[in-house]
């Protein structure tokens, strides 16, 4: 009998459990089937891209409640049932790690007729053999080039401490092996970064025997598109020259103990001033307001910097960058302005290590304008401007901030908009996307 009671109690669990997790696949289900219902047309087709943005939203908000617990959408789709390409259809994607590539940056870009040969042979034996592409590499460069040494090719100033111009061939393989077999690891975990970021249910990524190969599997995944942009995006590295701490805290020392003397002055009770300065970046500062606010450095070349400016006055020759960094400084200039609720102060230095430096163009653009509307005349001077005669009260509109809102009421140049998950929020129309 206890026997019996003991069965009846497991298998009461078990289907208490069973159906716990059976109810994360019935939530995820309902919650797609109302992004479906949210994104389709009058046509009765969907619109992907409304469909993906309303998932979007919700993907870090509370949607499914027990009582003890609350969970997201991004839970629901980590515990639902894994179907897979299967039953439930996604996409199967195999990307290769180009090996001369690695070899030619190896190379330092050598332009060596024979090397070159050598490169091509090897890329053509690739497609019917097994082996490594550094042996055929490097059998089709004994053919091209006999009796010559790799370190004649691969002894540069780049792999300085790697190789020597005394180094073996076997040597410098090793070298190369170990350059592509880095860069597949690499590649590896940019990847799952990246999809883990993108949000598929259980991926499958893999990298085929010991091949360059690598194998994606995406179950559930209907965007094609958003998911070859963001497998083939390129990352952007960029060094800049930074100061040394040492070169600039005096300076800093001297804005301070400036500010301390002028907030001295301004008080009849020294005994009640509490000195508060919060020294912080402009992407830090986002969100946050002062009630001054002191903005140092307010130079061409600095911001905006002199690949990005636009600005005629700049002696440095300026590199070629798309038209998104400079606007980028324009909104970084912007939100650096309107931190400050009562006084704004800016200073800008005559000279640099010795050079004239001159002041920054959005600076000037504020001197120039002498009525109230600066900020909107200053984003649009700088910044491409939309058609906002395209919406109208009811519109539904997408803000990569707040996601998927309605239009209440406009005025002007800004709106009052009701977002689902954010409530409503005054918004500049120049920011919205009609969907």
């Amino acid at each position: 009998m206890r026997n019996k009671f003991g069965v009846i109690v497991l298998l009461v669990a078990l289907v208490v459990f069973f159906v716990y997790m059976l109810s994360f696949t019935f939530v995820s289900r309902n919650l797609e089937k109302k992004a479906v219902e949210i994104s389709t047309n009058k046509d009765g087709s969907i619109n992907s891209r409304k469909k993906q943005a309303y998932l979007d939203s919700i993907w870090t908000e509370p949607v499914y409640n027990l009582g003890i617990a609350k969970y997201t959408y991004k839970d629901i789709k980590e515990n639902e049932l894994n179907l897979g390409l299967d039953l439930q259809g996604g996409m199967y994607v195999v990307m290769e790690v180009s090996p001369i590539e690695i070899i030619k940056a190896l190379a330092s870009n050598n332009t060596n007729a024979k090397f070159m040969q050598a490169l091509s042979k090897a890329k053509a034996a690739q497609v019917k053999s097994q082996e490594k592409f550094s042996k055929l590499f490097y059998k089709a460069y004994q053919e091209t080039a006999p009796g010559e040494k790799l370190s004649t090719i691969f002894s540069n100033q780049a792999n300085k401490g790697k190789i020597t111009y005394q180094s073996t061939d076997g040597e410098i393989l090793k070298v190369i092996d170990k350059e592509i077999e880095d860069a597949i690891e690499r590649s590896l975990y940019i990847l799952r970064t990246r999809i883990d970021k993108f949000g598929a249910k259980q991926p499958n990524i893999q990298r085929l025997g010991n091949s360059s190969r690598i194998q994606i599997e995406l179950p559930g995944v209907d965007d094609p598109k958003r998911v070859r942009k963001l497998l083939s995006g390129i990352a952007k590295l960029e060094f800049w020259e930074v100061y040394e701490p040492q070169e600039y805290f005096p300076y800093l020392q001297q804005i301070d103990n400036y500010l301390t003397e002028k907030e001295k002055l301004s008080k009849n009770n020294i005994s009640n001033i509490q000195e508060n300065i919060t020294l912080t970046t402009i992407h830090s500062s986002k969100g946050l307001e002062f009630d001054k606010v002191v903005l140092i450095d307010m130079n061409e070349g600095i911001i905006p910097s002199n690949e990005k400016s636009n600005s005629s006055k700049s002696n440095k020759v300026k590199k070629d960058t798309s038209k998104e960094d400079y606007e980028e400084d324009v909104r970084l200039f912007y939100v650096a302005i309107t931190r400050a609720k009562a006084e704004l102060e800016i200073i800008n230095c005559k000279n640099s290590f010795n050079e004239s430096i001159v002041l920054s163009e959005f600076v000037e653009s504020m001197f120039k304008t002498t009525n109230k509307t600066f900020l909107g005349s200053f984003m649009k001077k700088h910044l491409p401007q939309k058609d906002i005669s395209i919406f109208q009260v009811g519109d539904e509109v997408e803000n990569l901030t707040f996601g998927i809102g309605e239009i209440l009421e406009i005025k002007d140049e800004s709106a009052i908009v009701d977002f689902r998950y954010k409530g409503k929020k005054k918004m500049i129309l120049q920011y919205l996307t009609k969907i």
